[in-house]
């Protein structure tokens, strides 16, 4: 028997294969995430906080000076003006004072011509104590200070029923606070002259340096409460 072979049969497999090759691309693919052909995946970053930063603080120091000034409430700066009170600073030769006090405005700024008293050893305006009461007065100073000498007046009066001797005024001496360790201590007292009040000087040193005083008068019977202050010289070595 003859087997009759036929086109038909050539054209099958042509169109199998054609099919089977049409197929494979897209199994392939079966099951990976359909993407743009052209466009490049970029992977997330996952989601960062930078840590908190504080900036650093700038502040203005004035630098360290040496020498020997003076702060006589007429000179330095700001200019004070008659009556003003505390708290403010001055400064002379790149030295910055602060005077303040723990009973608020108890000092201001005065003349002869505003208070008619006689003080021979102040000139021009000087530090008055407005408070009747006992209050003591503080200088912070913006660098460490190795000596100072003030000149004062305490408030005393002279004669029957009053003091013989004049009140007393005591300096402390402190580094950054009068909370602090005490560096030293001075008192000295005034001697009574023509002039309206006592005045004297006290004077202060330490090689150790301090950089902040207060001053009061010591209590005593019929004595001073209030003082006055003026020429404060003071020496950085």
């Amino acid at each position: 028997m003859t087997r009759v072979k036929t086109p038909f049969n050539r054209n099958i497999l042509l169109f199998v294969a054609t099919t089977v090759l049409m197929v494979m691309p897209a199994c392939a693919g079966s099951g990976n995430p359909t993407t743009n052909p052209g466009t490049t995946q970029v992977p997330t970053t996952p989601a960062t906080t930078p840590p908190a930063t504080t900036p650093p603080i700038t502040t203005t120091t004035p630098p360290v000076v040496n020498g020997t000034f003076t702060f006589d409430f007429d000179t330095g700066s700001p200019v004070l003006g008659v009556g003003q009170s505390i708290p403010f600073s001055q400064t002379v030769g790149g030295v910055v004072t602060e005077f303040s006090s723990t009973f608020g405005a108890a000092y201001s700024i005065q003349n002869q011509a505003s208070t008619d008293f006689i003080l021979s050893q102040f000139s021009g305006k000087y530090l008055y104590d407005n408070d009747v009461s006992k209050s003591s007065l503080q200088l912070k100073f913006s660098q460490r200070i190795n000596s100072i000498t003030i000149s004062f007046a305490t408030v005393d009066s002279h004669g029957p029923g009053n003091v013989e001797t004049p009140t007393e005024i005591r300096l402390n001496a402190y580094v950054d606070s009068a909370t602090s360790s005490l560096v030293g201590t001075a008192t000295a007292r005034g001697a009574f002259t023509t002039d309206t009040y006592p005045q004297g000087i006290i004077s202060f040193n330490s090689n150790l340096g301090f950089n902040l005083i207060t001053l009061e008068t010591e209590p005593v019977l019929r004595g001073a409460s209030a003082f006055f202050i003026d020429r404060i010289t003071i020496t950085v070595n």
